[in-house]
């Protein structure tokens, strides 16, 4: 008779309202925790009913940290419901987290202290999970609420929210299906969990009211490096972008704060721009990062 394998990793997440962040909540004594403390921003989180405790992380976090292996399962709901999910109301039921974590603890992912993501990255791809566990059908998905106009009217308030979210809107067109059309074979998902944990904290219209917030700096950002007129080409060439600007694993953060992903980004822009510019890159990166960063 086979070992029986471990425990079904126990995830929840809060109540109410959809928040920027929507942060999902483990027990702090799990594995995937235990051993990605020094480089996940792993958070306290209330309690559970048994007085049990438990740590929180931002949605967008846990997608950079986790999701590059997952696929779009290929049924037609599953990829109707991949083009209904976009950059700015991304986010993941109860279960399907429940179930991506309980592979890669039964594959050994989680058996030793992990020293970056790029690492974790790698160890996910040799542990080789069983595909069917990862991939996303029709019923994970919790989006958020769709994009709204913003207010109406000529007051100061309702001008400025409406400019804010003019600013961002192209990124609501930009769905998971178009991210996974630029992903690879062993990270189909890779090009969409770096665009994700760029932008941040992005899951409800108050932070995309805020004209001067991380992401409204990133859209911004985006504008001008992509350097479309319109939304609907912006759109178009946002997954490309991103595919084509990114570093070698050893140059990359270690980390999935916005702030480091958004200059990893900026490096990697630099370091495909030129020569001296590769030269430059590599000699900032090995410092920041330190004596494990490999050029």
């Amino acid at each position: 008779m086979a070992a029986p394998g471990p425990p079904a990793v126990v995830v929840t997440s809060p109540g109410g309202a959809a928040t920027a962040d929507c942060p999902v909540y483990l027990q702090a004594n799990e594995a995937v925790v235990t051993t990605t403390a020094t480089i996940l921003p792993w958070d306290v989180a209330p309690a559970d009913a048994a007085g049990n405790a438990r740590v929180a992380m931002q949605t967008c976090q846990m997608i950079k940290a986790f999701m590059p292996c997952c696929a779009i399962e290929g049924s037609a709901a599953a990829q109707a419901a991949a083009a209904l999910a976009t950059l700015l109301n991304l986010r993941f039921t109860v279960p399907f987290w429940a179930r991506l974590l309980t592979e890669l603890t039964r594959t050994g992912v989680f058996q030793q202290p992990i020293s970056s993501v790029p690492a974790l990255h790698d160890r996910m791809a040799l542990a080789q999970p069983d595909p069917l566990q990862l991939q996303l059908g029709a019923g994970d998905y919790a989006l958020t609420p769709v994009w709204g106009p913003g207010a109406a009217g000529a007051g100061a308030v309702a001008v400025a929210r409406r400019a804010a979210l003019a600013r961002v809107k192209f990124l609501a067109r930009v769905t998971l299906a178009d991210m996974a059309a630029q992903g690879s074979t062993a990270f189909p998902l890779g090009v969409l969990c770096s665009a994700v944990g760029v932008l941040g904290p992005c899951l409800d219209q108050a932070v995309r009211y805020d004209a001067a917030g991380h992401l409204a700096q990133v859209a911004s950002f985006l504008r001008s490096k992509i350097n479309k007129t319109n939304d609907m080409d912006l759109a178009y060439d946002t997954p490309e972008f991103f595919e084509q600007f990114s570093l070698p694993a050893g140059l990359r953060a270690h980390g999935v704060t916005a702030r480091e992903l958004l200059l990893e980004l900026r490096a990697a822009i630099d370091y495909h721009g030129s020569a001296s510019g590769r030269r430059n890159v590599e000699d900032r990166r090995i410092n920041l990062l330190g004596p494990e960063c490999v050029a």
